[in-house]
């Protein structure tokens, strides 16, 4: 891979991305649960049509990830549109092109919903998302939850919002939202939050609304750090069945990272190895600009070497080729571990990804970014002026071309 599309190089394993969405359908089959791949998490367009085979719908945010669905072979009703600041403009082209629910955590955005719906001749299917309060159990960027998160109604906010919805004639009230947060690995806000969302649903189902979903949104963590244990779905599927036994409706689920995070790599070469007073130095040609992550929100990935043992490396790398293409084989028994600092050639000192105990590396090696295949290409940027990187899929045990490189063209396209 690193001759054939140079690096860095985002490598996507389908068959563990089919291992993460067998294991997530075993543990929602006892209740019925319908799956909506949180679009965001990773948005190429091979991803979706592979998960669209196997029966799953999207969950989209944004205007361009209903188009990026319906370009994967997506139908306007397999789409739900959710999302905190819809324009009327992206609203009224998801209407028009079948789109089956929308959700509103805003009055105003409700009025927009009703609005388009009215202009259309259609009435739209919404959910109300609401902020199930519960305790922290992520990042504070990812917690979205809480009191003071941009997203959703309080609990005591939802009298006014049904006076509202009651007088609306072109948007039908059927089902509550609720997400809370990201990367949580802890079962016990997952059971609050189907505890909280199942009692409100109720509670506008006696209202005299025509509720039909509930929808548990996503957050489902993967073991990123060496210590984290894996999310445990055979107590979450006994507590989901236990919460929501004669529930009548449909229940909705928003995985994202739980089937792509751990299916995806960075394959980076070593660029500098530099020693001194300061510590002991790996610079890697991925950084922030493929996985801004660590700079975010403090993440921690995996890095394994591919060591090489090679003075330049081989193959091709993003700029052109390396002339050495040697390969020496270092014996096990000389392989000396260190501890590096692994950062990138990100012109920011945020730019790094932790301290790790690693073989000797030499410039050419390459090394693994672990558990990049959610919000690593799909948040890539092209600051200091990098093409992103190319997108592989590796399918029966071949590497297949998903994605090509940016040109360096691509960075100045459409100026004057």
């Amino acid at each position: 891979m690193a001759r054939r599309f140079g690096t860095p190089v985002f490598v996507l394993d389908e068959k563990s991305l089919l291992q993460n969405l067998e294991e997530f359908k075993k543990m929602v089959r006892p209740i019925r649960g319908e799956l909506f791949y949180a679009l965001k998490a990773n948005p190429r367009l091979a991803v979706l049509r592979l998960l669209r085979k196997h029966g799953v719908g999207v969950e989209a945010v944004s205007g361009g990830e209903v188009r990026v669905a319906l370009k994967a072979g997506y139908h306007g009703k397999e789409i739900l549109f959710n999302g905190n600041g819809k324009t009327p403009e992206e609203v009224g082209w998801a209407v028009r092109n079948g789109v089956a629910w929308f959700n509103f955590d805003s009055q105003d955005q409700l009025d927009l919903l009703n609005r388009v719906g009215k202009r259309q001749g259609r009435v739209l299917q919404t959910l109300i998302r609401v902020k199930p309060e519960v305790p922290r159990a992520t990042h504070p960027h990812l917690s979205v939850g809480e009191k003071g998160s941009k997203f959703g109604f309080m609990r005591k906010e939802i009298p006014r919002v049904l006076e509202q919805a009651r007088k609306l004639g072109w948007v039908r009230l059927a089902g509550v939202h609720t997400h809370f947060g990201s990367q949580i690995l802890s079962v016990a806000p997952f059971l609050q939050a189907a505890r909280f969302s199942r009692e409100v649903f109720e509670e506008i189902r006696r209202e005299g609304f025509p509720m039909e979903a509930l929808n548990l949104g996503g957050g489902f963590g993967i073991p990123y750090r060496e210590t984290d244990s894996p999310f445990d779905v055979e107590t979450l599927s006994r507590g989901y069945r236990k919460i929501l036994a004669g529930f009548k409706g449909r229940v909705l689920f928003e995985p994202g990272r739980f089937l792509v995070g751990n299916a995806g790599k960075i394959l980076s070469r070593v660029v500098s190895v530099k020693e001194g007073p300061g510590g002991r130095f790996l610079v890697l040609d991925a950084g922030m600009t493929e996985n801004i992550r660590p700079a975010l929100y403090g993440a921690r990935h995996r890095i394994i070497a591919v060591h090489l043992d090679s003075d330049e490396g081989l193959g091709v790398s993003g700029w052109g080729l390396v002339q050495n293409e040697s390969k020496v084989e270092t014996p096990k028994s000389k392989i000396q571990n260190l501890k590096y600092n692994v950062v990138g050639p990100v012109c920011e000192n945020s730019d790094g990804f932790g301290r790790f105990r690693l073989p000797r590396m030499r410039v050419g090696d390459l090394a693994l970014i672990m558990d990049s295949g959610a919000y690593s290409s799909s948040m890539a940027s092209t600051y200091n002026s990098r093409p992103r990187p190319a997108e592989v899929l590796i399918r029966k045990g071949k590497a297949q071309l998903i994605r090509k490189r940016d040109s360096i063209e691509s960075l100045w396209e459409g100026e004057t």
